[in-house]
């Protein structure tokens, strides 16, 4: 689905209230920037040519990491929504057969003629679910607690807790992520800044010591209360792109 399409579906009437919910231009260009780095990274084997930034870390798709904060019913969920609409719309008619293992694509062609489903997931995890309240260092905190997460979504889905195919991490309420024992006001996924930089193991979530993010993948966190969020984090190569739904 191209800009026109996600623009016709949220520049229409909203069935609750009378107002419209409308993107602004960047979160549309970005929304298209998704889409462009996930068909390059399937049409250039798993890599991506740097980006303006020239940093280390933009050939790859967490480049497109991002916080989405703004007040509840604003359209942060949705722009996740058209996304995932986007993304089965553009591959789920593949029917190409990838033969070589190799190939960034293999495990992605779906079978069934018929059959809609989506070939790069969009894994939706709710904050709270990644809460702690373990104070001593033999505690999970929160960053360890989404590695497994994430892992057990990706044998689910992939067959293959390390696979290299592209996926999407959505975590809404991300606020709601923090060691509640511990927690200080403006620290909010303090914890995952390790996680959230190309300085980590370039395993990503295979490294079972200190896992880290997995280069092929996007994590888009959303949040009614940016102010929570650690500053740190949302440094360009973890959370860096930033956009305000109002």
């Amino acid at each position: 689905m191209g800009i026109e399409g996600l623009s016709s579906r949220l520049e229409g009437n909203i069935e609750v209230g009378e107002g419209r919910l409308i993107f602004e231009a960047e979160t549309q260009q970005f929304f298209q920037k998704i889409l462009k780095d996930i068909d390059d990274f399937l049409n250039n084997n798993g890599i991506l040519e740097p980006d303006q930034h020239g940093d280390n870390y933009t050939e790859f798709l967490m480049r497109n990491n991002c916080i989405l904060y703004g007040a509840p019913g604003t359209g942060k969920t949705e722009f996740v929504r058209e996304l995932n609409r986007a993304l089965i719309e553009k591959y789920s008619g593949q029917r190409e057969v990838i033969t070589d293992l190799d190939d960034p694509r293999s495990g992605l062609t779906n079978p069934e003629e018929n059959e809609k489903r989506p070939v790069i997931p969009v894994f939706e995890i709710n904050g709270e679910r990644l809460q702690t309240g373990g104070a001593t260092t033999k505690d999970i905190n929160t960053h360890e607690k989404l590695a497994q997460i994430i892992k057990h979504l990706k044998k689910e889905f992939f067959g293959d807790e390390k696979s290299e195919n592209p996926y999407i991490v959505f975590i809404d309420e991300a606020d709601q992520a923090k060691n509640t024992t511990t927690y200080r006001a403006g620290t909010c996924l303090e914890e995952w800044k390790n996680f959230l930089s190309t300085a980590s193991d370039s395993q990503g979530l295979a490294n079972e010591v200190n896992p880290a993010q997995d280069r092929n993948s996007i994590i888009i966190a959303a949040t009614n209360n940016f102010e929570d969020i650690d500053p740190a984090v949302m440094r360009r190569g973890r959370l860096g792109e930033k956009f305000n739904f109002t």
